[in-house]
């Protein structure tokens, strides 16, 4: 999740092939998604692995219940964020931004000598 929110939030904000309607639109589509990266890598997942039942994690996840709100935010402007990444350029853009991100993700392509 980290990778890929942060590879996609550095293109749009650097990139000069990147819409104008996108760059201005980061904020709506993206929201607070690196508050949420941060809340699972520092707080959730590494107390997670000393957990030992199903009482454990729930006892875990319960203690981080305030820290969940974060959640509240970024589902509050999912309807902002759908609308915004149907509008045509937006999504032709973002659509280019996984396959280049799959591409790179899968390195260079090796090519069989005849």
């Amino acid at each position: 999740m980290k990778e890929f929110a942060s590879r996609h939030l550095h293109q749009v904000e650097t990139s000069h092939c990147v819409p104008a309607n996108v760059h201005n639109q980061r904020e709506t589509i993206f929201r607070n998604i690196q508050d949420i990266i941060l809340l699972h890598e520092t707080s959730v997942l590494p107390r997670l692995s000393d957990c030992t039942t199903d009482d454990d994690v729930a006892l875990h996840l319960l203690k981080q219940a305030e820290e969940f709100e974060k959640y509240i935010h970024y589902m509050v402007g999912q309807t902002q964020a759908e609308a915004s990444v149907t509008e045509k350029a937006i999504q032709q853009n973002l659509n280019t931004m996984v396959t280049l991100s799959m591409a790179c993700a899968l390195g260079p392509v090796s090519r069989k000598r005849r």
